[in-house]
C-alpha cells in the first residue's frame, strides 16, 4: 500500500522505478568521480575466483569491473589497518591509540612515495572514515602545523 492506501505491485511500481533510477544515478556519480582519472590495471587471479565475481556481480546487476572496484574501495584501508595492527604489535607504541598508529603508518607510507594530492586526499578520507566506522578514536583532527591527521 502506498501512502494513499492503494496497493502497489512492487515489481511494477513507480516507487521501484524511482529506487532503481536513484541507484543508477548514485552509481554513475560514484563512477564519474573515479573514472575521471582511471587507469587500466590488470592482474591474474584463478578462474574460479573470476567465475565467482561474475556470478555475484551479475546477480547484483553490475559489471565485473564495477564489482571489483567496489571491493577494492571497501576493503583497501581495512587491509592496510590489519597489516599495521600486525606490524605494530611487535613494537612498543608508548600509549598511542590504534587510530594514531594507523594514521602514523599512513603518513610514513605517503611520505615515502611519489603520489598526487588526489591520492593523498583519497587515502586520508578513506582512513578517517574507517577510523570513525570502527570507533577507533574519540576524535581525529588535522594538526594544521604538520598538515597531518592525529587522533586522541
Amino acid at each position: 500500500m502506498n501512502t494513499y492506501g492503494i496497493p502497489l505491485d512492487k515489481d511494477m511500481s513507480f516507487h521501484l522505478n524511482g529506487k532503481n533510477k536513484a541507484a543508477k544515478d548514485i552509481e554513475t556519480h560514484e563512477l564519474s568521480a573515479v573514472s575521471s582519472t582511471t587507469k587500466p590495471y590488470s592482474f591474474k587471479i584463478p578462474s574460479h575466483v573470476i567465475g565467482g565475481i561474475d556470478v555475484l556481480s551479475s546477480h547484483m546487476g553490475i559489471s565485473r569491473n564495477q564489482f571489483v572496484n567496489q571491493l577494492i574501495n571497501t576493503f583497501l584501508i581495512q587491509a592496510f589497518s590489519e597489516f599495521v595492527d600486525g606490524y605494530s604489535s611487535e613494537f612498543v607504541n608508548q600509549g598511542k591509540s590504534e587510530a594514531q598508529i594507523l594514521l602514523d603508518e599512513l603518513s610514513r607510507s605517503i611520505d615515502g612515495s611519489d603520489v598526487s594530492d588526489e591520492v593523498i586526499q583519497f587515502l586520508n578520507d578513506e582512513t578517517l572514515m574507517f577510523i570513525q566506522e570502527h570507533d577507533m578514536a574519540s576524535s581525529v583532527y588535522l594538526n594544521l602545523p604538520s598538515g597531518k591527521f592525529e587522533a586522541e
